[in-house]
């Protein structure tokens, strides 16, 4: 067998010597088994009436000096603020803001 060129370490029960895998696992539980977990009553937790959230960050307007800030704003978008500046990190890899090559609003 030949060896990896990507990898020079030793065979585990993950790693032939060429290709990582995972292990056959064996299932204990059928569809029955996922179907009665999932609609008899007595296997789903009590919906809570509240969940205590912490407040959301604030960040200031602006930061002085060279200190560095990094704040999240949702999903992939940070507000990175450095030397009096503010910027806006949020990534868009294509041509387009759209799951589709042709809607949404085009890239400036």
């Amino acid at each position: 067998m030949r060896k990896n060129p990507y990898y020079r370490g030793p065979r585990s029960d993950h790693f032939d010597g060429l290709r990582f895998f995972n292990t056959p696992v064996e299932r204990e539980n059928g569809l029955a088994d996922v179907l009665r977990w999932r609609f008899e009553e007595r296997y789903r937790a009590p919906w809570p009436a509240r969940i205590d959230r912490p407040p959301p960050d604030r960040p200031p307007e602006r930061v002085a000096g060279a200190s560095l800030r990094l704040s999240y704003i949702g999903h992939a978008s940070f507000l990175l603020q450095c030397f009096g500046l503010n910027i806006l990190v949020d990534p868009v890899w294509s041509e387009r803001a759209s799951p589709d090559a042709f809607p949404g609003p085009k890239r400036q």
